[in-house]
């Protein structure tokens, strides 16, 4: 069955599916609101099973289309999940109807009126491109940069044209709230203060940790290679910090080796704009979700008593260890002052474990206490 017919049937049966495009690999989940020969307007699901935001795709580049897999299986036992737990989401923008041809110049037209923020994917261009619609001809679109991480180059303007479009994504969640902050904020540009590990370093994170000032720690040969977040306690070979996540709400835990880190920063663009939604989301007391715990405390012994907890509660965390490309999926069995005993997930589907006993000095880095971990855990322990 040819795309255009698959569109068309997921859209008379309702039915979710998965675009995995050529370009990047990068798959968009969700439902076919409209659709015309060349363009496929879905309403995307996260990873969390929820409806968040648009996103318009040249079928051209899609290079696979399906509604089978483990992943789909997964977001609608997630979607089930979701009727039965509290949780803080707000609202998708409502779109106006689009008429199933020349869908292409209506959502630009409506992102032109709107004034929302987008990400554009061009042919042949790596990357997603942050900005606002500001005009468009028969044959080109002119656009703004909304730059999160340099705020000296937002405001910017180049053109490109409707044939090197790929992707439209917008009015997600994160989309949503870089609106909300360029159309009201007009932040300036500051200069990026990163400090590298050296002999100064215990003293900085004393100052940061004593004002609870938000930081960003950039790591090395991790798979996340930066956190952000408050530093919560520290000791000659770790650091604890409570996280913040991409829309300004708490997002766990991570515990960092400190021979990890490469340097961190008090000062940059796109810490004042995480502050920006912190406020925003402690305003419209939406910075914690119900389901999560942000009230963890570290004493001074903080590694051992951390995983100490972790077992208590039987916690999912993602642990990158050293001497390993990747992290794992695990949930601590049992700790000591010198050691933990990991569960280590090796078979996902089958929630097959294999147990070990680490040193912790064994450990680079561990998250835990966000919300991807609170349905892992249901998925993988129940």
């Amino acid at each position: 069955m040819d795309k255009q017919r698959q569109i068309q049937q997921a859209y008379q049966t309702k039915t979710i599916i998965n675009c995995i495009m050529r370009q990047n690999q990068t798959i968009y989940t969700g439902l076919v609101l409209a659709f015309d020969q060349h363009w496929v307007l879905l309403h995307t699901y996260n990873a969390y099973g929820l409806l968040d935001g648009y996103v318009l795709i040249r079928i051209s580049n899609i290079a696979i289309l399906t509604d089978q897999g483990a992943d789909l299986e997964r977001l609608k036992m997630r979607m089930q999940l979701m009727t039965q737990t509290p949780i803080l989401w707000s609202e998708d923008l409502v779109l106006p109807p689009f008429q199933q041809e020349d869908l292409l110049r209506q959502v630009l037209v409506f992102l032109q009126q709107s004034k929302q923020t987008l990400l554009l994917q061009q042919l042949h261009v790596d990357g997603y491109f942050q900005a606002q619609l500001l005009a468009q001809t028969s044959d080109q679109i002119t656009i703004q940069a909304l730059d999160s991480f340099n705020f000296s180059v937002t405001g910017a303007q180049t053109t490109v044209e409707l044939r090197q479009i790929v992707v439209l994504e917008f009015a997600g969640a994160q989309l949503q709230l870089a609106t909300e902050f360029f159309q009201t904020q007009s932040p300036e540009h500051v200069a990026s203060v990163m400090v590298k590990t050296n002999e100064q370093f215990p003293r900085l994170l004393a100052r940061v940790q004593e004002q609870q000032t938000l930081v960003i720690i950039y790591c090395e040969n991790v798979q996340n290679n930066f956190f952000v977040g408050t530093i919560c306690q520290y000791n000659q070979e770790f650091a604890v910090l409570k996280l913040v996540d991409d829309l300004g709400r708490f997002g766990g835990y991570v515990l960092i080796k400190l021979a990890r880190i490469v340097y961190i920063s008090a000062q940059n663009d796109y810490l004042r704009q995480v502050a920006y939604y912190c406020r925003y989301q402690k305003a419209r007391m939406s910075f914690v979700q119900p389901i999560l715990n942000d009230q963890w405390r570290f004493g001074t012994d903080f590694v051992p008593e951390t995983f100490q907890q972790l077992a208590d509660r039987k916690e999912v965390i993602n642990c990158h260890r050293e001497q390993k490309a990747e992290s794992q999926l695990a949930y601590c069995q049992a700790a000591d002052r010198q050691q933990c005993q990991l569960a280590i997930f090796y078979d996902l589907p089958e929630r097959k474990t294999a147990q070990k006993s680490f040193k912790y000095t064994q450990i680079a880095v561990v998250t835990w206490g966000y919300l991807n971990t609170f349905f892992t855990k249901h998925e993988l322990i129940g």
